[in-house]
């Protein structure tokens, strides 16, 4: 009577001890999961040796203009800072980001998609006075939507540069925004001017080898003093136009031209920073807004 009374409870004893073991194994593998996907991507590097279409000229010379530039990698999920060397450019920091949670480029409110475009960081703000869990340590905003965006008619607000706390998967999909760590965010405001310093987003850097490079920004720089001459032509021989410090900003068939400008003649001689806003289409590019700000 009693053997068969002692195999019953080793039987339920061992089904108890197996049912416990395959619990905590699944929930061991649930938290190993959870772990592996609270591993940031790392970042993917500029190409050895090749430097981006999108940033054509960072010249500092003038003072007035930022010496670095933000390149978002939509495709490797990258930001990385390019800073002027001389007559060139080169790579700063590279750090993995967090997008939009839907892809492609936005065109409306609430899309969550991450615009395409040349954008300028306009304000700094405390990311805890907002909500910690969402925006971090820190926020810089941008001028989104830009010239460009207004021109093809697309809405939305809020497209910003901003943290996530540890807490928070880098990967989870924002509404628009760029997004990285509380202690990458630190370390980029060293670099950020406010209205000075571009992001430039765009879905997949194209690396140029420095030859092709240098014939790109050389044919831009050909264009603009065309406009130049016509420009001055146009207002009159007794005028002179002279530019300076050009920096160019190139994505898709958009292209942005910062420089100084000086304007002269027997009656005025002022100086100022103008942008021009031109468009590449089949004839060329075209100028479609242009922006003055006197020194």
């Amino acid at each position: 009577m009693e053997l068969p009374r002692i195999r019953l409870f080793l039987a339920l004893g061992s089904a108890l001890f197996l049912l416990q073991t395959g619990t905590s194994a699944r929930c061991l593998a649930t938290d190993a999961a959870k772990t592996v996907e609270q591993i940031d991507p790392a970042p993917i590097l500029p190409v050895a040796g090749r430097l981006p279409s999108a940033l054509l000229s960072l010249n500092t010379n003038s003072g007035l203009f930022s010496h670095y530039a933000f390149l978002v990698d939509k495709k490797a999920r990258t930001l990385t800072v390019w800073q002027s060397a001389g007559d060139k450019i080169k790579a700063v920091e590279s750090f993995a980001i967090d997008l939009g949670a839907h892809p492609g480029d936005k065109t409306a409110e609430g899309d969550s998609k991450t615009p395409e475009g040349i954008y300028f960081f306009q304000r700094s703000m405390d990311g805890k006075k907002l909500d910690y869990s969402s925006y971090g340590e820190h926020i810089f905003t941008t001028d989104y939507p830009n010239f460009f965006d207004r021109l093809e008619k697309k809405t939305g607000r809020g497209i910003w540069l901003h943290a996530i706390p540890d807490s928070t998967s880098l990967q989870r999909g924002s509404h628009g925004c760029v997004v990285v760590r509380n202690k990458v965010i630190e370390g980029l405001a060293k670099y950020i001017e406010l209205k000075r310093t571009p992001m430039i987003v765009v879905d997949q850097v194209e690396y140029l080898t420095e030859t092709d490079w240098r014939e790109q920004q050389a044919k831009l720089k050909e264009w603009l003093e065309a406009w130049r001459v016509k420009k001055q032509n146009k207002s009159g021989h007794a005028e002179q136009i002279n530019l300076n410090a050009v920096q160019i900003f190139n994505q898709g068939k958009k292209i942005v031209l910062r420089f100084l400008e000086n304007q002269k003649s027997a009656s005025k001689d002022e100086v100022g920073t103008k942008v021009l806003y031109a468009l590449r289409g089949e004839d060329g590019l075209t100028v479609v807004s242009e922006n003055w700000q006197p020194l």
